[in-house]
């Protein structure tokens, strides 16, 4: 976010651009040796605000509750009725095509508002602004009713993982609020927009004017380095840097990596977990004995860059898919050896024949895992790897047009692609 907002800022200096973030991130953003550079050196301007003070519950729709069932009946009824009555009576016209329910069934709208960002984000700007929602829930719903007040608003669809919460309130919220004819969502990739309208329906979208797209080429990392440029000493570390979370299948490689610990197989070799999530403590309790034995390392890094310039493979199983996984782009740019799930769209972004590929399931990874510990032992071979991934990413980098497309989403509507026709 913050290397795409200065690349904007650099190359277009008749624009203001502002970021608006909470103090407790900005403190950590402060603290990583990537992004405190960036912080002092960047001509965007920094504004501090806090969230809502909220919980998980009160943000999200109840999509079980009972009323959440009638009212999707009721709308679903109304919904054939009009289709009945536009084939029995062509010319008929409805008037007024937004359903007015009554107040108590507006419970969950309400809610979304007064936990979003909505406020901050009307008092930080102004009548023809750009407003670029780069993350979700509070920020995001913040902004689908900011674009209803003269602001041109782009919102983020980051992963898979968030769709179940993220189009019930989508759902929720332009039901309400009625045609955006301003906002627009981004979808991270194309196997998330693919997801994504097929959960939230074309027609839902099309009737309110909301046009989605997708990033073509993926977000690179900050900095960029030459093959010179990396040439600190290697260790023969493996590195899992994605969030705990379900989807991620951190506690799958911490089992994992437990197991081939037991059995002999991580000799002279160590383990980094690099995150945060819910599935921390899980993660901590499976590789518990192989942390006090010193192979592995659960926790935070602010300088992610800096260790995968020491470590030898990465790994990434992300079930719905590694690309484009920042941290996955990080470790090929610095050289690591690429252990990638085959899910999604990973094989297809990532074919290479140095990239090592694995279903999966344990005994996959666990087969595929061993064969790059062995190529990485080999001086030769990891010399000749390593330096293939990083010609790799070069190929990236030169396609890579993260700028242009975020320019175009923002002032060249002709240029998104729309939601096709059926």
């Amino acid at each position: 976010m913050l290397n795409l907002a200065t690349q904007v800022s650099n190359q277009y200096p008749s624009l203001n651009v502002n970021f608006l973030i909470t103090p407790d991130l900005y403190n950590e953003y402060c603290r990583d040796t990537q992004l405190e550079p960036l912080l002092v050196n960047s001509k965007i301007q920094v504004h501090l605000a806090e969230w809502p003070e909220t919980s998980e519950s009160s943000q999200s729709v109840s999509t079980n509750s009972l009323m959440h069932k009638l009212r999707r009946k009721y709308l679903g009824l109304v919904e054939d009725l009009k289709h009945l009555f536009k084939h029995l009576f062509p010319n008929i016209v409805f008037v007024k095509d937004k359903i007015k329910l009554p107040v108590n069934q507006h419970e969950d709208f309400y809610r979304l508002i007064n936990n979003s960002w909505y406020q901050e984000l009307l008092r930080f700007t102004s009548p023809g602004d750009r407003v670029h929602c780069f993350v979700g829930r509070i920020e995001r719903n913040g902004g689908i009713l900011l674009s209803q007040h003269n602001r041109k608003v782009i919102i983020e669809v980051t992963s898979n993982r968030i769709l179940s919460k993220v189009v019930p309130e989508l759902q929720c919220l332009l039901t309400n609020i009625g045609t955006c004819p301003n906002l627009k969502i981004n979808c991270v990739s194309e196997t998330v927009y693919q997801n994504f309208l097929s959960k939230i329906g074309l027609a839902f979208l099309q009737k309110r004017q909301i046009v989605c797209t997708y990033y073509k080429t993926p977000c690179l990392p900050i900095e960029t380095y030459s093959l010179e440029n990396v040439t600190s000493p290697r260790e023969n570390i493996i590195v899992f840097a994605h969030r705990f979370v379900g989807p991620k299948n951190g506690l799958l490689f911490a089992k994992l990596v437990s197991d081939m610990h037991q059995q002999g197989e991580l000799t002279d070799w160590k383990v980094n977990f690099r995150g945060r999530g819910d599935q921390e403590e899980a993660i901590r309790n499976v590789v518990k004995p192989q942390i006090e034995a010193g192979v592995v390392d659960v926790g935070w890094s602010h300088d992610l860059e800096g260790e995968l310039r020491q470590s030898k493979i990465f790994i990434s199983i992300i079930e719905t898919g590694s690309y484009p996984s920042q941290s996955l782009f990080q470790a090929m740019r610095n050289g690591n050896l690429l252990v990638l799930g085959d899910a999604g769209e990973t094989v297809e972004r990532f074919a290479h024949e140095d990239v090592y590929f694995t279903e999966i399931k344990e005994s996959a990874i666990r087969q595929v895992l061993i064969a790059a510990m062995s190529d990485a032992s080999n001086p030769t071979n990891f010399k000749a790897k390593s330096e293939a991934m990083i010609q790799f990413f070069q190929l990236f980098l030169e396609r890579s047009n993260q700028t242009s497309e975020l320019l175009s989403a923002h002032f060249a509507l002709e240029a998104c692609r729309r939601i096709p026709e059926k």
